[in-house]
């Protein structure tokens, strides 16, 4: 390990190895370890509902990690004046006050065309790229399907792309 900070010197810890000795480390890991619980509880939490993907490009990893922990310090923040909801529970409360519009609610502020609808109009821009459009629910329907837009323009009923991710629709 390499620090400008510390002397470099080998301190005996409290832990002991199996023969009864003392474990011997750096000064620089015993400072490390009393000052990273922070950061590492941090890290745990930005991993139990990251929106980071592989096939995002830098800039949107970089905005994405930044808004992730400001929600996540948020969080953190709710629990210390005594919220007792679990963090998805929190998550979904933000991004719900997100996008409702001048605090109406949720239900009235989103309109009922999905957000790739718009992509079904127009397929000038795609070229082999397939993109799935939310069919609403309807008396006779219990849930909501998806359909790809390209395979339902060129008439194919049933469509199974690898590409598909739920997380994207």
């Amino acid at each position: 390990m390499l620090s400008t900070l510390h002397a470099g010197h080998v301190t005996a810890g409290t832990k002991r190895n199996r023969r009864g000795e003392q474990i011997k480390k750096p000064d620089c890991v015993f400072a490390y370890n009393a000052h990273m619980r922070g950061v590492d509880r941090l890290d745990q939490l930005l991993s139990y509902y990251s929106p980071l993907r592989k096939t995002l490009k830098w800039h949107r990893k970089v905005v994405l990690q930044m808004l992730d922990m400001a929600v996540s310090n948020a969080f953190l923040l709710y629990q210390k004046v005594g919220g007792s909801r679990r963090h998805i529970w929190f998550r979904t409360q933000v991004i719900h006050s997100l996008i409702s519009a001048e605090g109406r609610p949720v239900e009235e502020s989103v309109s009922s065309t999905p957000l790739l609808h718009h992509k079904a109009s127009d397929l000038s821009h795609l070229t082999g790229q397939h993109y799935m459009e939310v069919i609403p629910l309807t008396p006779r329907k219990a849930a909501p399907t998806t359909k790809c837009v390209v395979c339902n323009k060129r008439g194919a009923r049933f469509s199974k792309h690898p590409k598909f991710i739920l997380g994207r629709i």
